[in-house]
């Protein structure tokens, strides 16, 4: 593949992620508006999103799909069920309704995201793959940064449900730039998985690194929505902040995001996938100490909230290209079952995060710092034998 082909490709998939992920994460932001929109309280949209994370374990029975058909059908069809969320909140705004349409576009994002993973993995070397897999990732952080603030503009002056009718529109374009500029891998692929999908999922299971590689997921992700799910509400509950000001303040925590995937970018492939993944991880961990001092002023708590966040998006963004070589016969099937453990330990954290929120934000933090060093725990033990490859781009 000419490297010039690539390179738009990879600008497509970052721009479509960036669509997808800003219409699941202003979730978290502007949760008690949402919550206010529905008529329910904090505790009951938590569990809505805690429910919703949920769908992001369907990820791994769709992912052998992508193994055996090929990445651009699994890049589709997660697409598909995304723009089928995002239109039944406009349908049914319910709270009911709402827990749907965050089932459908929470695994299509998951089906999505693991399919593009896979495809980068496919034609770029291991040694490289970092640095392409962190360029990606930018969708992230990008999510916040131009997301949020225009998010937090259409609630404000058009209504909660404003947004989803934009993100599935602008979904459904990004779906047909897919189809018609992403090759159909599907012989190519297929070859290397035979047998069911449930075949495909078990042989991964049974490997010894992947279930490491699902406790760090699980207990990563949890550590990190414990905070993630109410720092919305400590903001605005600490320092008195508007739906308008939060969805200004998501720009630190973009911009700490987009740091953290530079970070990846120039250091993953230098200093080396597990070790960078720990990095973040116990940087992550030690921010509990500083929240009593940082969280006394507005500013001190952005800064904490650029350290929390920038920390852990680069441990987070590091772990992909590790996860990509763990088992290369079954890749999409093994990042699949990351992202799910990963995932349900975000719906674990959701769930948690207004329980402990109860008792202070400083107990969030240090639930967190646990679970962080919990996943570094896990990361030790799993071992990896790169085999080099040829990238197939020229």
């Amino acid at each position: 593949m000419p490297r010039s082909t690539f390179i738009r490709q990879v600008l497509l998939f970052a721009l479509i992620r960036v669509v997808v992920h800003t219409g699941l994460r202003m979730v978290h932001p502007f949760l008690p508006a949402i919550g206010r929109g529905l008529g329910v309280n904090l505790a009951s949209m938590a569990l809505v999103v805690s429910i919703s994370m949920l769908a992001g374990m369907i990820g791994p029975f769709f992912a052998p799909l992508a193994d055996r058909l090929g990445r651009r059908v699994g890049m589709i069809l997660g697409l598909i069920a995304y723009i089928a969320g995002m239109l039944l909140v406009v349908v049914i705004p319910t709270y009911s309704g709402f827990l749907v349409a965050l089932l459908l576009a929470g695994a299509g994002s998951a089906v999505f995201v693991t399919a593009t993973q896979a495809y980068t993995g496919d034609v770029v070397p291991y040694e490289t793959r970092g640095r392409v897999m962190s360029l990606i990732e930018y969708s992230w952080g990008l999510s916040f940064i131009i997301g949020m603030p225009i998010v937090g503009l259409i609630i404000d002056r058009l209504g909660w449900r404003a947004p989803f009718p934009l993100f599935a529109a602008l979904t459904l374009l990004g779906l047909l730039f897919i189809y018609f500029r992403v090759p159909d891998t599907r012989l190519t692929v297929s070859q290397t998985e035979k047998g069911s999908l449930w075949n495909g999922l078990r042989t991964v299971l049974v490997f010894p690194p992947a279930l490491f590689a699902v406790l760090m997921g699980l207990t990563s992700g949890a550590g990190n929505e414990i905070v993630v799910v109410v720092f919305g509400a400590w903001l605005e509950d600490v320092f008195a902040l508007e739906v308008v000001v939060l969805g200004a303040v998501s720009i630190v925590i973009g911009l700490s995001e987009i740091g953290g995937e530079t970070l990846a970018a120039w250091l993953v492939d230098r200093l080396g996938k597990e070790k960078s993944i720990a990095l973040g991880l116990l940087v992550n961990s030690m921010t509990v100490v500083l929240l009593p001092v940082m969280s006394k002023t507005l500013l001190g708590g952005l800064v904490w909230l650029f350290i929390f966040f920038i920390s852990f998006e680069f441990s987070m963004v590091s772990s992909l290209p590790l996860m990509s070589e763990l088992y290369p016969h079954g890749r999409a099937t093994l990042i699949g079952v990351y992202i799910a453990s990963w995932t349900f330990g975000r719906a674990l954290g959701a769930l948690a995060g207004p329980l402990l929120y109860a008792y202070g934000f400083w107990l969030n933090v240090l639930i967190c710092s646990v679970l962080d060093l919990l996943a570094v725990l896990a990361l030790s033990r799993i071992r990896l034998q790169p085999v080099l490859r040829q990238s197939n781009v020229e």
